[in-house]
């Protein structure tokens, strides 16, 4: 006879492995680690972590069967498709205030993960300044375009900092304008 306080770890770690996302649950609800990836193939390549704003390779090492369950998952809540004609998923998993990419064959030798964590506050310029994102004349410029009522395109790759930047720019304009914004991603402020 199992005491109930047992009972209910084991039930957490199997709802936890066969239902949620395995040992990443746990690097995801760490709140020192920012971003989470694992490249292709994945049994080759352990789990990287960025923790604190210092990358690390980790002792974890994810399995076919994993990664592939893990997909099965993630197209379930997305709601999304993913197959060799549509082998990318972006979507966001608000439990663990994660962003998640996954792109697969016939881009990548397998599935390749990134798991990044939204910031709890967004980004000023100045603080893009600060981590030599952006130097203090782009900034000044960016703030004077805005300020000046100026169309601005963010353009970039896959974790540029397109957002950052867009919801950086958007805490410039006054707050008596109003803001449409059109987006598919709900990590703007």
């Amino acid at each position: 006879r199992l005491e109930s306080s047992r009972l209910e770890r084991l039930t957490s770690a199997l709802v936890k492995y066969t239902c949620g996302l395995g040992i990443l649950e746990d690097v995801l609800r760490d709140p020192h680690i920012e971003d989470a990836y694992v490249n292709a193939p994945v049994g080759l390549n352990a789990l990287h972590v960025v923790v604190d704003g210092e990358e690390c390779t980790s002792n974890v090492f994810l399995s076919e069967p994993d990664v592939e369950s893990m997909i099965s998952r993630l197209r379930a809540i997305s709601g999304r498709p993913f197959s060799e004609a549509n082998p990318v998923l972006d979507m966001d998993l608000g439990e663990f205030r994660t962003r998640v990419s996954v792109i697969g064959n016939p881009l990548s030798r397998g599935l390749a993960y990134a798991f990044r964590r939204h910031k709890t506050t967004p980004w000023t310029l100045p603080q893009l300044v600060a981590k030599k994102m952006l130097s203090p004349y782009a900034a000044g410029l960016l703030s004077l375009m805005v300020d000046g009522q100026s169309s601005i395109l963010v353009t970039g790759t896959r974790g540029a900092g397109k957002t950052s930047l867009l919801g950086a720019l958007m805490l410039e304009i006054p707050q008596s304008y109003r803001i449409l914004a059109i987006e598919d991603t709900p990590e703007l402020p």
